[in-house]
């Protein structure tokens, strides 16, 4: 009984716009603890938000089609399996953004020590 409704929660969990939903937040959530984006830059969508989400959602895409390619890829029965499905796509959109910060200059300080963003470059 329980794994039947472990299974049923687990599909409902699964739907891709919920997934990816939930991956973006937590990356979303995950960048904002580090300080590369401000509760107010998400709530105003600034610029350097507007990037970010776009390379998050560029990601997501990337990581979806990669999945359509693995042939041992079974359902999930589990809530949990779906939480481990969301933090590892989360985790590979999270160092692909440190490794963009580490080979670009995406940030560089004005005289007025203000911080401006710098477009990331998509290579797609």
């Amino acid at each position: 009984m329980n794994n039947d409704f472990d299974r049923k929660l687990a599909t409902k969990l699964g739907k891709s716009d919920l997934k990816n939903q939930q991956i973006k937040g937590k990356v979303l959530h995950y960048c904002v603890e580090a300080a590369l984006l401000s509760r107010e830059d998400i709530k105003s969508k600034s610029t350097p938000y507007v990037r970010i989400a776009e390379l998050i959602d560029i990601n997501i895409l990337a990581l979806n089609l990669l999945e359509l390619t693995i042939l041992d890829v079974s359902e999930v029965t589990r809530p949990v399996e779906v939480q481990t499905e969301i933090d590892s796509k989360a985790a590979s959109i999270i160092k692909d953004i440190v490794k963009r910060l580490m080979n670009e200059q995406l940030f560089t300080h004005t005289e007025e020590k203000e911080t401006t963003f710098y477009q990331f470059e998509l290579d797609i």
